[in-house]
């Protein structure tokens, strides 16, 4: 019973902190947009596509997040989520070109999406129907307070370090380090795909 307990307050510890992590990487990098522009000697507008692709991966991987879980396992994807997010948020500090920062922010989008409804799901399943309402205020709390958190963050950053790679960087080692917590702590939960993926649905 103990252990069970710990059990759930890890997972909701660990999904409290990536979801956190997610939000906060959707606007505090808006702050660095204008640097980047210098640094790589491009339009302001053209550095929009640096925040846009990540929404877009977020709106392709969101969808099929759950069918990917059941099919090849929860905590499989998961902890796959949490590797593109943390390896593409810091290989984006490391991008020698715009176009390169545009294609990792796109990779780290798609473990961000995968993010919030396999982990939610996983959630769902070791906590009971009663506690529901108390375990998502508590999980979505810390992304109500990214976004405003982040301008803050994302200037200090620059102010300190005066560049704009140190805004990628915050977000990827903690990733990966609840990845590979994650890999050794949580356990598998059930899973079967019980139905062929839509690719019509999903394309339209």
């Amino acid at each position: 019973m103990k252990q069970q307990l710990h059990y759930k307050y890890l997972i909701a510890i660990i999904y409290a902190v990536v979801l956190f992590l997610d939000r906060l990487d959707l606007t505090v990098v808006n702050v660095a947009l204008p640097t980047v522009a210098r640094y790589f000697g491009v339009s302001i507008i053209a550095t929009d596509w640096i925040s846009l692709a990540f929404l877009l991966a977020l709106a392709v991987s969101i969808p099929i997040s759950t069918w990917l879980a059941d099919r090849f396992g929860y905590k499989r994807i998961y902890i796959i989520a949490m590797l593109l997010f943390g390896l593409g948020s810091t290989l984006c500090a490391f991008a020698d070109s715009l176009n390169q920062l545009i294609l990792l922010r796109f990779i780290q989008g798609i473990g961000g999406g995968m993010l919030m409804p396999v982990g939610m799901t996983m959630i769902y399943r070791v906590y009971d129907k009663s506690e529901y309402a108390s375990i998502t205020s508590f999980t979505f709390l810390p992304a109500l307070v990214a976004p405003a958190f982040a301008p803050f963050l994302g200037g200090v950053l620059l102010d300190v370090f005066s560049s704009w790679r140190c805004v990628f960087v915050f977000s990827g080692p903690i990733s990966l380090v609840l990845a590979l917590i994650s890999m050794y702590c949580l356990r598998e939960e059930p899973h079967q795909s019980r139905y062929p993926l839509d690719w019509k649905g999903f394309i339209l």
